[in-house]
C-alpha cells in the first residue's frame, strides 16, 4: 500500500546580492525590495520615490557650510535601522550662501513623488515639490512617528533657492511651517541661534523587480538495503531490482527541489515537500535539508 509523506517547510527567499546594496543603480537610484518596511503601499517594482523626515531633535541655524547640516539629518537617519545603511545620501532640505536646497538636494526637473517617511505621499514630483504647498502636512520623524513640529529651518525660498536670510545668516534665517495650508519652505524667520527642527530627505529609491527567486534545495534519504533472499528462495527480478532501484530502495541520493517565485519576499513562504510511495518520517530527525545560503528551512509536523 503506498503512502504519501509531506512535511511542511518554512523558506525565506533571500534578495539577491544586487537587490538591497548599498550601490546604486545605473540611474543613480537605490533599489529596494516591494515589501521593504518603507515603500509606500500601491508601489510595484520599477517605481520610484523620495523619503522625507522632520529631525525629531534640534539645533541651531548659525552655521555657514552645508555640510554641518547634511551631518546632522544623516546622524539621526543613521539611528532608524531600515534607513541606517543609507543615511549617509540623506541631505537636509536647506540653503546657505553657497548652496541652494534644490541643489543640496538633486531636486531639479521632473523627479519623483516624496513621501513622508512611513506617511502619506506629500508630492508628486520636484515641481509639486516646490509650489509653496503641500498635498499631506502629516509630518514624520526619522523613526517614521508623527511629529506635532510645525516651524522647520529652511534658509530657503519657496523654490528652493537660498532665501536672503538663509542659514547661517546672522540676523534671522527663514523658516517653513507645517500648518496645514502655509508654505512649508518659506513662511517665517527666527533668530540664527534658535534652535529647530529640520527637514531631511532621502536618495532616490527605487522598488526592486528581481528575476523569479529559486530555491533549491538538497535533500539526503538514507535508505537501508534491501535484504538478501534466504537460501532456497528465488531472489527479485531484474525488472524488479531495476523498480526497487529507480524508487532509490538501497544506499542514499540527493533530491533536489526548486521553488520559484515571481517577486522577492522577505519573510517566511510556507511550502510542502511530499513523497509518494511506502513513505514514513524519520522520527530521528533525518532526512533533513542542508543548510543553505539562500534560504532558511524548519521541518514542521508531517501531515
Amino acid at each position: 500500500m503506498s503512502a504519501l509523506l509531506c512535511l511542511s517547510l518554512l523558506a525565506v527567499l533571500a534578495a539577491p546580492a544586487a537587490a538591497q546594496t548599498l550601490t546604486a543603480n545605473p540611474d543613480g537610484s537605490y533599489a529596494v525590495p516591494e515589501d521593504w518596511p518603507f515603500t509606500p503601499s500601491g508601489l510595484y517594482p520599477g517605481a520610484k520615490f523620495r523619503l522625507l523626515f522632520i529631525t525629531s531633535t534640534k539645533r541651531d541655524g548659525t552655521a555657514t557650510g552645508i555640510a554641518t547640516y547634511n551631518s546632522f539629518v544623516q546622524n539621526r537617519a543613521a539611528l532608524q535601522p531600515v534607513i541606517s545603511p543609507y543615511s549617509s545620501q540623506f541631505r537636509v532640505v536647506g540653503s546657505t550662501s553657497a548652496v541652494d536646497a534644490r541643489d543640496n538636494t538633486m531636486t531639479t526637473g521632473t523627479g519623483v513623488p516624496i513621501y513622508w517617511l512611513n506617511g502619506n505621499k506629500l508630492a508628486d514630483n520636484y515641481p509639486d515639490f516646490y509650489d509653496g504647498s503641500w498635498d499631506d502636512y502629516g509630518a514624520r520623524t526619522e523613526f517614521g512617528a508623527g511629529t506635532s513640529a510645525t516651524s522647520i529651518l529652511t534658509g530657503s525660498n519657496s523654490n528652493g533657492t537660498k532665501h536672503t536670510f538663509h542659514l547661517g545668516s546672522n540676523a534671522v534665517v527663514r523658516s517653513g511651517s507645517l500648518i496645514p495650508g502655509a508654505n512649508p519652505l518659506n513662511s517665517g524667520n527666527t533668530p540664527p541661534s534658535s534652535s529647530w527642527h529640520f527637514y531631511g530627505l532621502s536618495p532616490v529609491f527605487k522598488v526592486y523587480a528581481p528575476p523569479p527567486a529559486e530555491l533549491s534545495l538538497i535533500w539526503t534519504e538514507s535508505i537501508p538495503p534491501k535484504p538478501t533472499p534466504p537460501p532456497g528462495q528465488t531472489g527479485p527480478s531484474g525488472r524488479e531490482v531495476a523498480k526497487k532501484v529507480k524508487e532509490g530502495d538501497g544506499g542514499t541520493r540527493d533530491v533536489h527541489f526548486y521553488v520559484r517565485t515571481e517577486r522577492l519576499h522577505s519573510s517566511k513562504l510556507p511550502f510542502r515537500v511530499c513523497v509518494s510511495g511506502n513513505a514514513t518520517q524519520d522520527t530521528t530527525g533525518n532526512p533533513q535539508p542542508e543548510a543553505g545560503d539562500d534560504y532558511q528551512l524548519v521541518v514542521d509536523n508531517a501531515v
